[in-house]
This record gives C-alpha cells, sequence and structure tokens, in this order.
C-alpha cells in the first residue's frame, strides 16, 4: 500500500486507457487540460530497454521544446501491430507512425514534433 501511495503522487495515470491497452501508461501535465494543440505521442513496445530509452528521449524532446504533450506507452502487442508496427520500439505522434525500430535522440524527435 504505501508503493501505492508513492505512485499517486507522480504525474502518471495507469490503468485502464480507452484508447488502448490496460497496461498504458500516459505522462500528463496535470495543471493543463487537453487542446487541440497537444500532441499525442505514443511509444510503441513491449517495455524492453530500447522502449524505454525512446520513451525518455520523447519527454526530453518535448520538455527541451516547451510543447503541450501527452506520452503514451502502448504495450499490447495487438494494439501495435494495428498501427502496422512489426519492429519495435515504435513511434507514433498524433496516431502517425513516424518511426519503427529504432531509438530516435531527442534532437531527432524534435525534428519530427517541429514538422
Amino acid at each position: 500500500m504505501r508503493m501505492l501511495g508513492n505512485l499517486a503522487k507522480l504525474p502518471y495515470i495507469v490503468g485502464r486507457d480507452p484508447h488502448g491497452p490496460r497496461s498504458a501508461v500516459r505522462t500528463r501535465y496535470p495543471d493543463r487540460e487537453r487542446n487541440s494543440e497537444m500532441k499525442r505521442i505514443q511509444i510503441l513496445g513491449t517495455g524492453c530497454p530500447n522502449c524505454t530509452k525512446l520513451s525518455e528521449n520523447a519527454a526530453a524532446a518535448a520538455a527541451e521544446l516547451g510543447l503541450e504533450c501527452e506520452i503514451e506507452k502502448v504495450t499490447d502487442i495487438m494494439e501495435i501491430t494495428k498501427f502496422g508496427v512489426m519492429m519495435t520500439p515504435g513511434l507514433a505522434v498524433d496516431g502517425d507512425v513516424k518511426s519503427v525500430g529504432k531509438v530516435l535522440t531527442a534532437d531527432e524527435i524534435k525534428e519530427i514534433l517541429t514538422s
């Protein structure tokens, strides 16, 4: 129970996601409401070290740009294949797959987010 209490303090929401699997983890900025300018970044992968690194790089890129975004980790294989992704990690922005099978650097992700 103590661990769950600590999780409640983090800016993560863990649980059932209406757009994906139960294992989805979303990073949100709790003081901001979702609007049409907010980007949705999806990390497609099973949770391997490469997927984790891509997620960290995406968060760093968004923070460096000062971009309002929602980062969602999609770990369910069936959901990942719906994107047409057969190699992980994958990166999707607003539902469009931008990278597959490669750990992008924060600078590469910044290019994608600003284009």
